[in-house]
């Protein structure tokens, strides 16, 4: 029976069980999808392009060896000979798999080439790889690109043992705009992940490269002593008003990676980036860069923007004022926002119950409304839940 399906059948099923598990279960997700690979040439066909979206972040450790060399045997004749001279002999890959890829980030891909059993080069092949992804006969593919240069910046790789490539030429050698010259290959792009010291750079000429992008993430590193300080506010407020040249940009999130806890103290900047922010309507606005700040700074935000949203969060606040949160809830109710994530409380169980007995009767007229707790001790959960 499975083999005379059509194929749109095959690939309606295919799409069911992608929807139910990949982000639930993506460990499930990978299992199933190589159970079905078995069936026949049809339903192989039909799941390979599935499993390669991103097989270098989902990938086991125990299988990148073996993932790098297949991706190393789609390269041309030519870069083999230069780099990889062993896989001239192979047999030709059954796939082109390079045209699967939906979603690159650079500093994976050169993490699974260090950590390959190729004797030499390897940075020079993800380099090759890197290059042929963004060519006019690969690139249009993509849909998602992470260029976080700050994390080759500060990451475990030394480069002087690995490779010619060093860490203070790396933004200039792998600048995907740069590369590609100005070509549209990267014209289906929906989704952008930058560093925040470099989001300035890439930003205009991602604008042109880049139309359709409606997503974009800026990755602040936490512990940086300079974010507050006027210099960077002010590099930090004309990033944000770049986000004009994204004609179709509808979800935007300002975080950081958070190796240690650090909290910013600034009204001032949610004061002001009111000012800043383009007459945009976002699906999402998302600023998880743990800011303390008072009820008067979010208020005088809300009345300065002009920009309007449907999913509104600050979700790593270690602490929400009743002031704070009836100033949430008040914008929320009048501009229709349908989901507001007011915050995340890091409390001890006795901490998070008081917090929850205050708050919940605030929010539960309206369930889109989100509290979420990470609470040292789960003890209390079901006391909490009750009182919804």
């Amino acid at each position: 029976m499975a083999a005379t399906l059509p194929l749109l059948c095959i690939e309606a099923i295919i799409e069911n069980l992608s929807n139910n598990n990949e982000q639930q279960q993506p460990r499930r997700f990978q299992q199933s999808h190589f159970k079905l690979l078995l069936i026949n040439r049809h339903w192989c066909q039909s799941i390979m392009p599935k499993l390669w979206i991103k097989p270098f972040d989902d990938c086991s450790a125990r299988n990148e060896p073996k993932l790098f060399q297949t991706v190393v045997n789609c390269l041309d004749e030519e870069t083999k000979l230069l780099l990889a001279p062993e896989f001239l002999n192979k047999s030709p890959p059954t796939f082109q798999y390079l045209y699967f890829i939906k979603y690159l980030n650079i500093i994976t891909l050169i993490e699974v080439a260090i950590r390959s059993r190729m004797q030499r080069n390897k940075i020079e092949l993800a380099y090759a790889i890197y290059r042929k992804l963004l060519s006019n006969d690969v690139g249009h593919t993509l849909n998602k690109l992470n260029i976080n240069f700050a994390t080759a910046s500060r990451s475990h790789i030394r480069w002087d043992t690995v490779s010619k490539f060093s860490n203070k030429n790396f933004v200039r050698d792998w600048d995907p705009f740069r590369l590609t010259n100005g070509r549209k290959s990267l014209a289906n792009l929906f989704s952008l992940t930058l560093s925040e010291e470099y989001s300035n750079r890439f930003l205009p000429v991602a604008a042109k490269a880049c139309p359709n992008v409606s997503e974009i993430f800026i990755e602040i590193f936490p512990g940086e002593s300079t974010f507050m300080q006027p210099t960077s506010l002010q590099r930090i407020y004309k990033m944000f008003s770049l986000l004009d040249l994204f004609p179709k940009l509808s979800s935007f999130c300002l975080f950081h990676v958070r190796r240690r806890r650090v909290s910013y103290k600034s009204s001032k900047f949610l004061e002001e980036l009111g000012d800043h922010l383009p007459s945009k309507k976002y699906h999402h606005f998302i600023l998880d860069i743990n800011l303390e700040f008072s009820g008067e700074s979010l208020d005088t935000f809300f009345q300065k923007t002009t920009a309007t949203f449907q999913t509104f969060a600050i979700p790593a606040v270690d602490y929400i004022s009743d002031q704070c949160l009836d100033v949430f809830i008040k914008y929320a109710e009048s501009h229709k926002i349908k989901e507001l994530d007011i915050g995340k409380a890091r409390l001890t169980s006795k901490e998070a119950l008081e917090e929850a007995k205050k708050v919940i009767p605030k929010i539960h007229r309206n369930p889109a409304y989100v509290l979420d707790f990470i609470i040292v001790e789960d003890d209390i959960w079901d006391e909490i839940f009750s009182m919804f």
